[in-house]
């Protein structure tokens, strides 16, 4: 049984890398899907900012642009991390599951040991009671 506890420690510690994993990456993904956002305002800003002075008109198409491909390189960069997100959450189901059948191997293991010990209180008293009614029968 001390081996199995230990595979459940081990399996409890790979789970728990693989949910750091998928965290660190979702955490990543937010962060570009806050830069992509952060873009628009930024346009939005500029275009304001044109509005007011039309000299900055002529520089606006080109920094637009500018953004715009910064935004479809952050876009391209999120569905890669979209696909490595999906991987990792296999990891952590897989991770899971392994931990869930060692655990359930354990209980099974526990459950017949005290099937066994109870059997063997239960002869003891048995053969209790068969030496105590001899006894009192002799």
């Amino acid at each position: 049984m001390k081996t199995l506890e230990r595979l459940i420690g081990i399996a409890q510690l790979n789970l728990d890398q693989a949910r750091q994993v998928l965290m660190d990456l979702e955490a990543v993904r937010d962060d570009l899907a806050n830069r992509i956002l952060m873009i628009d305002r930024e346009i939005a800003g500029e275009m304001e900012a044109a509005q007011r002075d039309p000299m900055l008109t002529q520089s606006l198409g080109h920094f637009i642009k500018s953004a715009r491909d910064r935004q479809t390189r952050l876009r391209t960069s999120i569905a890669e991390l979209d696909q490595q997100i999906e991987a990792a959450r296999e990891k952590v189901s897989d991770a899971f599951r392994e931990r869930k059948r060692y655990e359930k191997v354990l209980e099974t293991r526990r459950a017949e040991q005290k099937r066994r010990r109870d059997r063997r209180e239960q002869e003891q008293m048995d053969e209790i009671g068969m030496r105590n009614a001899r006894e009192a029968s002799a």
